[in-house]
């Protein structure tokens, strides 16, 4: 199935809360929406510090992600045991 089709298995918006709250290399960036989420991996500035995941409409997104934040990504479907897929359906 495709992320742009309804999915009764969608995130729900406190799943997503609660798994950003539990994080500590989460913060919630409320100057970009209330589920939007900034990823400080260890507190220090990388490539990958910054990287960013925002929820709507039961999906989790972010944008052209490096290696590491892939990583991040996997960790983030295993908890919500959800899938990573990009923009043409492939999948990670």
């Amino acid at each position: 199935m495709s992320w742009t089709e309804p999915d009764s298995e969608s995130i729900l918006p406190h799943e997503w809360l609660a798994v950003i709250q539990a994080d500590p290399e989460l913060t919630i960036d409320l100057c970009n929406g209330q589920y939007f989420a900034v990823w400080n991996p260890d507190g220090e500035f990388s490539k990958s510090a910054h990287a960013w995941f925002d929820w709507d409409d039961g999906n989790i997104y972010t944008s052209n992600p490096d290696a590491a934040t892939l990583v991040k990504l996997r960790q983030l479907a295993q908890i919500l045991k959800a899938k990573i897929q990009g923009d043409d359906g492939e999948t990670y």
